[in-house]
């Protein structure tokens, strides 16, 4: 069966920007900046994107692209555009009207929207996808989509590792019972992270939960190269002058500011929580990878 979409949506999503990097390394900051910017729709950690891409190396390429597209510009795009799936809570980060101007906001609900003028406008508009922990999988992206636009968040390994350990992703308790971490392969009744390779689950099962919060940073930067990636963010730098340094990004991405981008860089700072770990828990060898990797990508940015 060959089935297809319009014509717009490969034209759309082959020229999206692709966010990704480890957890915790300030994913959600550079989303919110980047939805805050001119003609630009952010869609932050789609479920059924977050689903899709381990899938990516299983599925037939024209299978996977079709389903990756439809869910992109019909599920998601499309109905941004109408107002129809925009996040009106105002506790939450994704919050709309906290990156979008209230008469943009205002003028997508003021009528019923047309699928065929709503597909007009997708020409005009950039499509942003936030999904960290995709790092293993940005080099096959690339060859379906190699006009992307790439780009990697870095931050020291202990802010990002004593975060993922205080969420407690990755305990004894979720490995072997419920988990608040999705998605994730379960095998004989464990739940793994769903990029760790099958080789890798007996290591996992023997390491801490500290340690495997380290290799879950280390695997993500050691799958690829860093210049696969277009752009290279390092989050330590950017808190101290966000101004300029994202100044930079949008000139590199051809973008303009959006009504409120320069409030919400007015409010990017270092949070006031004390991240230090005791490097004496990890074992030896893991601590060498972590760091190592760490200093490889920071000489990229």
């Amino acid at each position: 069966m060959n089935l297809c979409l319009v014509p717009e949506a490969h034209a759309v999503v082959r020229q999206s920007i692709f966010l990704t990097g480890s957890m915790r390394s300030g994913t959600t900051m550079m989303a919110r900046l980047l939805a805050s910017l001119e003609d630009t729709e952010m869609f932050i950690e789609p479920s059924s994107i977050y689903l899709l891409m381990p899938m990516i190396t299983e599925l037939e390429t024209k299978h996977w692209k079709i389903i990756f597209e439809c869910i992109l510009y019909e599920d998601y795009l499309v109905p941004a555009l109408a107002g129809r799936n925009l996040n009106f809570n105002s506790n939450d980060l994704t919050y709309v009207g906290g990156y979008m101007a209230k008469d943009v906001i205002d003028k997508r609900l003021s009528t019923a929207h047309k699928h065929s003028s709503l597909v007009n406008r997708t020409r005009e508009t950039s499509i942003s996808i936030k999904l960290p922990e995709m790092m293993p999988y940005v080099e096959k992206l690339r060859t379906y989509y190699p006009h992307m636009k790439y780009v990697a968040m870095l931050r020291r390994p202990e802010s990002c590792i004593v975060s993922m350990l205080n969420k407690g992703w990755y305990s004894d308790e979720g490995l072997h019972g419920k988990t608040n971490k999705w998605p994730v392969k379960n095998e004989l009744g464990k739940n793994f992270p769903f990029w760790l390779p099958d080789d890798k689950h007996n290591q996992w099962c023997s390491m801490s939960e500290i340690e495997r919060c380290c290799y879950s940073y280390y695997f993500q930067y050691r799958s690829i190269k860093p210049n696969k990636f277009n752009l290279i963010v390092d989050y330590d730098k950017m808190v101290i002058d966000p101004s300029s340094i994202f100044a930079l990004i949008v000139e590199k991405l051809g973008l303009k500011y959006g009504k409120l981008t320069n409030d919400l860089l007015a409010g990017v700072s270092e949070p006031d929580i004390e991240r230090t770990m005791d490097w004496e828990q990890i074992d030896s060898r893991l601590k060498e990878k972590v760091f190592s990797t760490y200093e490889y990508w920071c000489r990229a940015t």
